[in-house]
């Protein structure tokens, strides 16, 4: 009944495609579901086989991949200007600190925190939380009940 009301209108689906009556669906790098937002666990392991970067082409594409999941990533903004700092450079190879290291494995440890971004409930309070440092600055909206639930991090 639904396919024909949606042909009615010039609608038209892949029958094979819908996925009708299921409590989570992948979708951009993600699951769906109604607890909220949480990362796909294959491209959070693909992130973290990655090699520590030799090169800058290496640490763009380490970096790039991180920041598809920075709104998960809360307190790595450093981390990310320190690294990104790094990409500026016009050689190829990189000479990576002690610090930067760190940084590097910070980032993969936060991607491995089972952090759920919910979806916003309008019967709560939403609170936005900021935060700014040299290198960058950082906002954290949240919706406080119990605890303090977060909707979205930005790193910057």
């Amino acid at each position: 009944m639904t396919f024909d009301l949606l042909r009615k209108h010039g609608v038209y689906l892949n029958d094979k495609k819908p996925q009708l009556c299921k409590t989570s669906v992948v979708y951009g790098g993600h699951i769906l579901s109604g607890e909220g937002i949480k990362k796909l666990h294959s491209n959070v392991q693909a992130i973290m086989e990655m090699p520590i970067p030799s090169t800058v082409r290496e640490l763009r594409a380490f970096l790039g991949a991180c920041q598809h999941y920075a709104k998960f990533l809360d307190g790595c903004k450093d981390a990310f200007a320190r690294l990104t700092s790094l990409v500026s450079n016009k050689f190829t190879r990189l000479k990576l600190s002690e610090e930067h290291r760190k940084d590097f494995q910070t980032i993969r440890t936060a991607l491995c925190s089972d952090t759920c971004l919910i979806v916003p409930r309008k019967e709560v309070p939403l609170r936005v939380y900021t935060d700014a440092s040299d290198f960058g600055t950082g906002l954290l909206i949240a919706q406080e009940d119990a605890n303090v639930t977060p909707i979205n991090h930005h790193i910057y």
